[in-house]
């Protein structure tokens, strides 16, 4: 059990203490942030309870009947689900985490939502004292006070009044990376006896009243009702200081004596409101002459100040006056990141945060872009948006979202992410080493988890730049429901034909992307979860854009959409949490290969089912089912070779075929971790997949086991190992054109790590792995066979400075080496594979096209007041390439064709400097920010791959991206 300590202080902070059996992490936090959401919280909202064990019952009904229909397993990248910890009360928790160096965030913290007034003692309110009471509160992971205990004891009837109101009072249930559990707080009550009242300045009118009791206290009249909202983004501020000073007859109120009659008189709630009431006026010859000053007072932001003079306050007494404080935040506020114990166990799992991802250099504000640049992520070619890990081809690699499978990541050539970086809120990378709750990817996995967290406000934001528009819109729709959309459209398609100049009779061209996507989503909170329903897709085509106007229009007939419609439910009960997850989706990949062309229009349906639940201290069980059904459509007009051919490239013949293909891949997997002991953790797991595809059926059982060892309180070290199976492209399983016997692509997979935290900021991360591939479909007699081998290892390093106020960044090293027997099938298609017709022999490796010795990236970012300043610089070995000795003369293709050794040599040394300034204008109730994002500020000519000419006598290099600026406004409200 996490344990939450806070304690108000009067210089309005708390101290925060998390403290697990092996790990505490102390800072100080911001009282005006907690104490509207711990303790002062005016949330409408009921609390939650249990009482739905239906919705478990039918989830769980719901996914028995699809088990049985398919009488198969599914698989799938399973999203990971954080286990609350063991029901009990105060004394149920368990074990320390293993590793304190990186345990995940406490993602929401417990809101009051039903607050309780203590009883003032009698015999110390007749005395005029009063007493801090400070209370160790467990509340379980429902929501539900159930232990306090008085930290210390201050007597005078003050304990047992504030023990019986705590007892009663309710909170939201706590979250930690997104789960209910149980925690711990420290919550402190103030006993005030009633103070004499400010006198309000002579000269306002007395307000009708009835006659008062000369013991009783003058009646209040409310004057003021405020709300104090952050500058810019209009976010309510909770816990604010309210503050009331007399104005000296010079309107002074800094004065000694004015300084000592002020007085807190209120706090902003959860929502960022308060009132400020005052006493009816006196006629008292020394009460202030010149009006009030009301100063609003938080650590976190800049305060305001708001003046009330005598003839204002005159009518305030009759009409309340209407006052929002808009506070800019002050980056020098003291903050910190509360840590729990973490519960995921992968080995090399690397998250970036979204406050991290939308300022690094070189990704023009894209935060999925950002994981280009860590390590064990190679450097596509020409700055394409190919993901490779570790030397696996990019379609070893799965992409997720929320755990479910997508077909892509980025938009064409350059172009951003397919998803709207406000919808993201972290991105999870696994090089390699993942638990079963992925499957049929045999190299890494990218999980990308979105804001599931409704949004109380209405915002919102336009972004307008070189490559693209976007707009997008969130907030609350109606009672505990909220709702986002967003759409991008490519503007650099309309930009540049009008900054090429015309010229006729000129053979220039290029190629500009042309790419749109959306996104919609409602979430809705329910007493026991929440349900949610997403909609999302995005479609890329190809422009040739011509100097000479006469030359005509010419596509390339390349065009991909895919769309997706995603629901999910979150329900917990009794220690479990499940979560349903069907989707629908449907997309188009058509492409053109010189003369010949062809495309595949593809229909899936997702079904996929998450259960965990913690077993007693030292067991905690996850099990999943994931389902998938395809219906396929697909129609090729290309050119394949022709068998025979000894020496050089076989001759082509051209092929027309049509399919239609109806196929499945169901899997269920299950996972245990065990904490033998509390600086032990070991997660062994079994995964089982199904893949049924042109009539015929393929099976795999994946074994993985990960370990993580606290050697001592800096010192973490990690290993692991595991089997991991893919279907080969399904192409290459045709009847006709294929071959329909290739066995499943297999991999296997090793890996050591240590972690250790150089300072409270500075985390150092160190991973070698290896791993072998087999199964590989080649080119042979029989079209195809499952007979290349591939084989990769090497060292990943991680030097990452956390988020603050101004600073962040990391430095990620990879050295690698990746090698296979021969030129694999998908590289014959995808283009990669060298032009030559040596064939290497069995067992005989060399580099993969995808190789790459070593990969140092740099990346940084500074802010200085409305300024942030970032770089980022890459160091990359070239990638292999054929080394051409000469050529002869084909007849049957009437050219020359190159002789070759494969992988003779490589490209040369890749290295780019990227800068980013951006400068933010902060308004009242938006922001807009100007941003410059230049790639390639040196234009340093990298070569991606070499030219010859037709006779294959000489060559120059192709250089790689030029100097690439980008300017944008965005703006926000």
């Amino acid at each position: 059990m996490a344990v939450l300590l806070v304690r108000r202080s009067q210089c309005s902070r708390c101290v925060i203490v998390v403290s697990c059996p092996h790990e505490s992490t102390v800072g100080a936090f911001p009282y005006s942030v907690l104490d509207g959401v711990l303790i002062r919280s005016n949330v409408g909202r009921r609390g939650r309870r249990r009482k739905s064990a239906r919705a478990l019952w039918w989830q769980t009904t719901a996914f028995l009947t699809v088990a049985v229909a398919t009488v198969v397993r599914g698989s799938a990248a399973a999203q990971d689900f954080d286990l609350p910890s063991a029901p009990g009360g105060a004394d149920a928790r368990p074990p320390a985490s293993a590793e304190p160096t990186k345990p995940p965030t406490l993602t929401r913290a417990p809101t009051l939502i039903r607050d309780v007034t203590p009883t003032y003692p009698p015999a110390a309110l007749a005395q005029g004292l009063g007493a801090d009471v400070t209370l160790l509160l467990d509340i379980g992971a429902e929501g539900h006070v159930t232990h306090v205990e008085v930290k210390t004891p201050v007597g005078n009837g003050f304990d047992e009044a504030a023990t019986e109101a705590a007892g009663a009072m309710e909170f939201s249930a706590a979250e930690i990376d997104g789960k209910p559990a149980p925690i711990r707080i420290e919550y402190v009550l103030h006993f005030r006896p009633p103070a004499p009242p400010i006198a309000a300045p002579a000269g306002v009118d007395r307000v009708a009243s009835a006659p008062a009791v000369a013991a009783a206290p003058p009646p209040l009249r409310l004057v003021l009702r405020g709300k104090v909202r952050e500058k810019g983004s209009r976010t309510a501020i909770a816990g604010a200081s309210i503050l009331l000073q007399p104005l000296s007859t010079t309107g002074d109120a800094t004065s000694a004596a004015s300084a000592s009659n002020s007085r807190e008189i209120a706090t902003s709630d959860g929502e960022g409101n308060f009132d400020v009431r005052l006493p009816e006026p006196s006629l008292a010859s020394d009460a202030p002459s010149n009006g009030l000053r009301l100063v609003v007072s938080d650590s976190t932001h800049d305060g305001c100040v708001r003046e009330l003079r005598v003839q204002e306050l005159r009518h305030a007494m009759a009409t309340p006056i209407e006052w929002t404080c808009y506070s800019r935040p002050n980056l020098n506020a003291l903050g910190s990141t509360v840590r729990a114990a973490r519960t995921r166990p992968e080995i090399s799992r690397r998250s970036v945060e979204q406050s991290e991802m939308v300022s690094v250099p070189g990704t023009f504000g894209d935060p999925l872009r950002v994981i280009q640049n860590l390590p064990g992520m190679a450097r596509s070619p020409y700055g394409l948006g190919l993901v490779i890990v570790r030397g696996a081809p990019p379609t070893d690699t799965g992409i997720f979202v929320n755990g479910q499978g997508v077909p892509r990541l980025y938009h064409f050539l350059v172009g951003p992410s397919v998803i709207a970086p406000h919808l993201v809120e972290r991105v999870d990378f696994f090089p390699g080493g993942f638990g079963v709750r992925y499957g049929r990817v045999s190299g890494g996995a990218i999980d990308i988890a979105l804001k599931e967290d409704p949004s109380p406000a209405l915002h919102g934001g336009v972004d307008v730049g070189v490559l693209d528009v976007s707009a997008f819109v969130e907030g609350p729709v109606a009672k505990d429901t909220s709702a986002t959309a967003s759409i991008r459209r490519s503007t650099i398609d309309a930009i540049l034909p009008r900054l090429i100049p015309q010229r006729q009779g000129s053979t220039f061209a290029t190629t500009v992307p042309v790419y749109w996507d959306y996104q919609a989503r409602v979430i809705r909170e329910l007493p026991t979860g929440r349900l949610g329903l997403m909609a999302f897709g995005s479609d890329d085509s190809l422009k040739i854009v011509r100097q000479d106007p006469e030359s005509g229009d010419f596509s390339l007939n390349s065009h991909a959409s895919f769309h997706r419609v995603m629901a999910f439910w979150t329900t917990r009960w009794r220690g479990w949490t499940s979560r349903l997850s069907p989707s629908y989706g449907n997309g188009e990949e058509q492409f053109s290969l010189g003369t010949g062309g062809g495309y595949i229009r593809y229909q899936r349906f997702f079904l996929r089912w998450d259960a965990s639940h913690a077993l007693g201290d030292k067991w905690e069980a996850r099990i999943g089912f994931d389902g998938l059904v395809s219906y396929d459509t697909a129609f090729f007009d290309t050119w394949f070779p022709r068998e025979g051919r000894a020496f050089g490239p076989a001759a082509l013949e051209r092929g027309l075929a049509r399919r239609e293909l109806y196929d499945w891949a169901p899997a269920i997997y299950a996972e245990a971790e065990w904490k033998p002991t509390p600086r032990l953790r070991i997660t062994p797991g079994l995964r089982f997949d199904q893949f049924h595809v042109i009539d015929k059926d393929r099976f795999s059982w994946d074994p993985r086991l990960i370990a993580r060892w606290q050697l001592t309180d800096s010192w973490l070290l990690k290993s692991g190992a595991g089997i991991y199976h893919q279907l080969p492209v399904p192409q290459f399983l045709d009847v006709e054109f294929g071959n329909p016997n290739l066995g499943l692509i297999w991999s296997d997979q090793y890996h050591v790590g240590v972690e250790h935290p150089l300072t409270p900021l500075l985390h150092l991360d160190v991973s070698a792995y290896f791993l072998r591939r087999r199964n590989l479909p080649l080119p042979s007699t029989e079209r195809f066979s499952s007979t290349g081998l591939g084989r990769a290892w090497g060292l990943e390093v991680w030097l990452k400075h956390d988020i603050t106020a101004r600073l962040f960044g990391w430095i990620a090293y990879t050295l690698s080496w990746s090698e296979q027997t021969g030129a694999t099938a998908q590289e014959m298609i995808s283009g990669t594979a060298d032009a030559t017709p040596t064939r290497t022999g069995p067992g005989t490796y060399r580099p993969s096209p995808y190789d790459q010795r070593h990969n140092l990236t740099v990346v940084a970012s500074y802010r200085w007041r409305a300024w942030q300043f970032g770089g980022r610089y890459r160091l990359v070995s070239g990638r292999p390439a054929a080394h051409t000795t000469g050529a002869f003369f084909d007849a049957d293709f009437g050219g020359y064709t190159p002789v070759a050794q494969p992988a003779g040599e490589r490209l040369p040394l890749f290295s780019q400097a990227d800068l980013r300034a951006e400068r933010t204008f902060t308004f009242d109730v938006w922001t807009l920010g100007a941003y410059l994002d230049v790639q390639n500020i040196f234009n340093a000519e990298n070569a991606e791959n070499f030219a010859y000419d037709y006779r294959y006598g000489q060559r120059a290099p192709v250089r790689g991206l030029p100097i690439f600026p980008i300017v944008g406004l965005r703006g926000r409200f």
